[in-house]
């Protein structure tokens, strides 16, 4: 398990569920976690737009979308900031862009640090492959 600190929270990726997952199919495993990272980038422009947007519905689609993988992963880090949006995009007639921007931009700095310790569990995880 790697650990990144941001805003005085832990981003934390507990990869054992892929680890079960993949039993002991590292091909299998190594394509979990380059799709982990696609869907996380993916979700970094479609979270902003929906924010940005205060498209409620979409919002939350998009985060149901991606619970599943936040929880099996056990990445606590992004709730608040994701019940936080869920209730900004809820008060359409106190719409506050600011708030929004600030939203925006922890979970984007926290899902880069995500997809880069995916980037990172890959790599070595690959060095290890390699050696056997």
């Amino acid at each position: 398990m790697y650990a990144y600190t941001h805003l005085q929270t832990k981003t934390d990726i507990d990869f054992s569920y892929y680890r079960e997952l993949a039993f002991e199919d590292q091909e299998f495993y190594f394509g979990l976690i380059q799709q982990t990272s696609r869907c996380f980038a993916n979700l970094k422009n479609e979270y902003t737009d929906a924010l940005l947007d205060n498209k409620h519905t979409d919002l939350r689609e998009l985060l149901h979308k991606i619970k599943p993988t936040i929880k099996g992963l056990k990445i606590v880090a992004l709730d608040d900031y994701f019940e936080e949006a869920k209730l900004l995009t809820n008060q359409n007639d106190t719409w506050n862009m600011d708030a929004a921007l600030t939203n925006i931009r922890n979970v984007c700095t926290i899902i880069g640090e995500l997809i880069n310790a995916l980037d990172k569990e890959l790599f070595l995880e690959k060095q290890l492959t390699n050696k056997k």
